[in-house]
């Protein structure tokens, strides 16, 4: 099966992926050649995992910037979950479904032919992402849409925080140098069933409440290595 063949690469190389900017985050540019300390995931939950990878193939083969190295992750999730698609550069959650490039215009297409968002069982979470980052946790962020709600520290154990957003909350903690979204407003859960995560780049996403989750790195003289 194709899929399983793509699976079995290490990376995917691309050419990049231009876009003219993203809603209101990036009024230039998603990916630059030079931008050492930006990062890109995007995220799809579906049931049909072998079309999205095609579709996801198409976008990044298509894409016009300098070359880069795209990684590729999947896992299965049980149960029933909430399928769609999560743009996310930095940590700051991407409103595809409303800009005007011709990025997120592809997105929505694929989202369309995915039949997202709806309820699935049993989905398959992919992820493709590209990052450039040091190897030591040091920081969690959370963020709300575009802004940069709060910081904690990986190393300090904290009691639940309540993130609320204009459709619901999520309930954050840091334990043991993980970081666990304790408790959530929206129906499935599928943010909390995904456990804990450790290591720099890593993050969760809560796509109802619109939250995002990520351990930020630094170098080991203590220089952030990303910046929001």
């Amino acid at each position: 099966m194709k899929r399983r063949d793509f699976l079995q690469k290490s990376a995917l190389t691309m050419a990049g992926i231009a876009v003219s900017g993203i809603g209101s985050f990036n009024p230039r540019k998603l990916l630059a050649a030079d931008a050492a300390t930006e990062d890109i995931s995007l995220d799809i939950l579906t049931a049909d995992p072998d079309t999205a990878i095609r579709e996801i193939e198409q976008l990044i083969k298509s894409a016009a910037l300098p070359q880069r190295v795209v990684k590729y992750q999947e896992c299965r999730l049980s149960g029933v979950h909430t399928g769609d698609i999560a743009l996310v550069k930095n940590g700051n959650l991407l409103n595809f479904r409303e800009a005007g490039d011709d990025f997120s215009r592809q997105l929505r297409e694929i989202s369309r032919g995915l039949s997202l968002p709806r309820a699935v069982e049993n989905p398959f979470l992919l992820r493709f992402y590209s990052e450039n980052r040091p190897a030591l946790p040091g920081r969690v962020s959370i963020i709300r849409e575009n802004e940069l709600v709060a910081q904690l520290a990986i190393a300090e154990n904290t009691a639940p925080r309540r993130i609320e957003s204009a459709r619901g909350y999520v309930d954050i903690a840091v334990r043991d140098q993980a970081v666990h979204i304790t408790a959530a407003s929206c129906k499935h859960k599928t943010c909390m069933n995904l456990g804990a995560i450790r290591r720099p780049g890593e993050r969760l996403v809560c796509i109802p409440n619109q939250i995002a989750v990520t351990i930020e790195g630094r170098h080991a003289h203590g220089v952030d290595g990303i910046t929001f």
